[in-house]
């Protein structure tokens, strides 16, 4: 190891994004106007949940990983860890306000 390297942990990097893009799966499935119609909210909220509570367990057990291996933590993972949060709550919002709106015309 070379003094200006410091090793990352990585390892679950990729289980960080395949939640990113089953996280942006719901979103675009509820921005789609021919699938929207198709979701209802205990999908959107319990798979959403979900994807959270994995997401966050993973980030917890990838920063005892790091800390009993002594390296350090893999950024790109929190910020993946962050993304598929606010892709979940955006998901969840734009649901209902979907849903607002259709029960509004009627």
């Amino acid at each position: 190891m070379n003094v200006g390297e410091i090793d990352t942990f990585v390892l679950l990097r990729p289980m960080f994004t395949m939640l990113f893009v089953f996280s942006l799966i719901i979103l675009i499935l509820l921005i789609v106007p021919k699938t929207k119609y198709y979701m209802n909210g205990l999908m959107v909220i319990g798979s959403s949940v979900m994807l959270s509570v994995i997401a966050a367990q993973l980030l917890w057990t990838e920063g005892v990983l790091a800390d009993e291996l002594g390296i350090a933590g893999d950024v790109i993972s929190i910020l993946l860890f962050a993304a598929i949060l606010g892709l979940a709550i955006l998901s969840c919002i734009l649901f209902y306000v979907q849903k607002k709106k259709v029960t509004d015309r009627k």
